[in-house]
């Protein structure tokens, strides 16, 4: 087992804003629910997350989607698919959870 150290594009918000933005329903089941029942992937709203350090718990992560996520070596990146791939996840982003997301250029480390 490794520790795997890249950067992500990511379109969502921080987890203080986005249970802070959610409907008062599931901010309450947060309080009583597992996370990854609700935010994850497998989970209600099937959410991403960019993790700024190895076993961050979830409050110090982003939820949303990865746009673009590169490891160790540079990546040629191409400007229309960026903005097309950014467009897709603000909409998806938006229609799941009902709030506005933002795009970061963070770490994510898993």
């Amino acid at each position: 087992m490794g520790i795997d150290i890249g950067s992500s594009l990511f379109v969502g918000l921080p987890h203080p804003e986005l249970v802070a933005g959610l409907p008062v329903g599931l901010q309450e089941r947060l309080k009583t629910e597992d996370y990854y029942n609700i935010l994850s992937e497998d989970g209600e709203l099937q959410l991403e997350r960019a993790f700024p350090w190895f076993d961050a718990g979830p409050e110090d992560c982003l939820w949303g989607y990865h746009v673009a996520h590169v490891g160790y070596r540079p990546q040629v990146l191409s400007l229309a698919d960026l903005e097309t791939k950014t467009a897709a996840a603000l909409v998806k982003f938006k229609s799941k959870t009902g709030l506005d997301g933002r795009l970061y250029l963070t770490n994510h480390v898993t």
